[in-house]
């Protein structure tokens, strides 16, 4: 459908210009090149052996790829917004925060 492919183009595709700014900044410019050679590495093998995986599912049961689905879609939720508390400090005290600031 129409949706989808808008869907995967953005997710998969548009952010493409994002990831080298965002490598640079976690991991400093000096080994960029070989930083983004690692992310584009990982990106290949998940997107070969995601889809493999979830087309099996798919094969098995819709409703077993619509729960494989959402439970993935929950887990990403949760370690975005663990990250996002982490980097921004909320929900911690005062000492906790001055710890944690010069990592």
């Amino acid at each position: 459908t129409p949706v989808a492919v808008v869907l995967i183009g953005f997710f998969g595709g548009s952010l493409i210009t994002l990831y080298f700014s965002l490598i640079g900044d976690f991991f400093g410019t000096r080994f960029s090149t070989s930083n983004n050679a690692v992310l584009y590495t990982g990106k290949a093998i998940s997107g070969v052996l995601g889809s493999v995986f979830f087309s099996y599912l798919l094969t098995v049961s819709i409703g077993v790829a619509g729960l494989y689905v959402t439970v993935s879609s929950l887990i990403g939720t949760m370690f975005l917004v663990l990250f996002t508390l982490r980097r921004t400090g909320s929900g911690m005290s005062k000492s906790h925060r001055e710890k944690y600031e010069n990592i």
